[in-house]
């Protein structure tokens, strides 16, 4: 959350390859014709996490979502399919994520 307004990061599902330094900025330009390819600091790589768009979804009358935020997911949680309710979560306010 706290990378949505800032226009120069963005999360990348994957890792850095071998030798790149992460803790360094890397530097994208525009690729044209006549510049040679660049290297990819970032390969694919599998990951263990899901993030669900949720928002529309209602919420019983005794779950109020502004202060009972964590019943309110837990709630949405157990509407899911029986595969996601063995599974660990972070829950957090959005200022904190």
């Amino acid at each position: 959350m706290r990378l949505e307004s800032d226009r120069s990061k963005l999360i990348i599902r994957g890792t850095a390859t071998d030798g790149v330094d992460a803790s360094k900025p890397v530097r994208r330009k525009t690729a044209d014709a006549l510049s040679l390819p660049q290297e990819a600091p970032f390969v694919d790589k599998p990951i263990s996490w899901l993030m669900l768009d949720i928002d529309k979804q209602l919420l019983p009358p005794t779950i109020d979502l502004l202060t009972q935020p964590v019943e309110a997911i837990e709630h949405l949680i157990s509407q899911l399919p029986a595969e996601f309710q063995r599974v660990s979560r972070i829950l957090c306010k959005r200022s904190e994520c």
